[in-house]
């Protein structure tokens, strides 16, 4: 467990590495048991489950309590920025070229940065956001791939005991 620990540790920034580390730490435990599951499948689904709980954690960032109020926060100053610079543009219209008008541009450059920055800021978050999405649209994909081959696994095993019971019957009545 101290693997799986420091690999959480070490790859809180980045969830695929996290979700690798993960993965390796449980699939290098010793199989101990036949009836169990194999540590390989646990380590995936432990690696699963830390994409999982990364997702989650990214969403109550965005759609919790806290979120929610660093984006009206967020809102707030976009709006008193945009509010302050249409002002500063009003009142520039009927100002001769002096300092005042100089200040009150220099005002409105530092608003534009201010709102540029918050774009650039949202941006970034919708980014990672879908990235999270991806990461878990790829996990949902390879779990609907695998129940797939465990399903197609199951039909031939069970293909394959018709047959041998159906061979054992035709043998049987051949002795007959």
């Amino acid at each position: 467990m101290k693997a799986i620990d420091k690999a959480i540790k070490e790859g809180q920034k980045d969830p695929i590495k996290t979700g690798e580390q993960v993965n390796d730490a449980v699939s290098e435990q010793e199989d101990t048991d036949l009836i169990e599951t194999s540590p390989q499948v646990k380590g995936k689904q432990a690696q699963l489950d830390v994409h999982q709980t990364y997702t989650r954690a990214q969403s109550q960032a965005v759609l919790g309590a806290d979120g929610q109020k660093n984006q009206a926060e967020e809102v707030q100053i976009t709006n008193t920025a945009v509010r302050d610079s249409l002002k500063q543009a009003d009142a520039a219209q009927y100002d001769v070229v002096t300092q005042d008008i100089l200040k009150k541009m220099a005002v409105q450059n530092l608003q534009t940065a201010m709102l540029t920055k918050s774009v650039h800021q949202e941006s970034q978050k919708q980014t990672q956001l879908l990235a999270t999405t991806n990461m878990n649209l790829a996990d949902i994909s390879e779990q609907m791939s695998l129940e797939e081959r465990r399903r197609q696994a199951e039909s031939s095993a069970a293909s394959r005991e018709i047959l041998r019971a159906g061979s054992a019957l035709d043998s049987f009545w051949k002795k007959q």
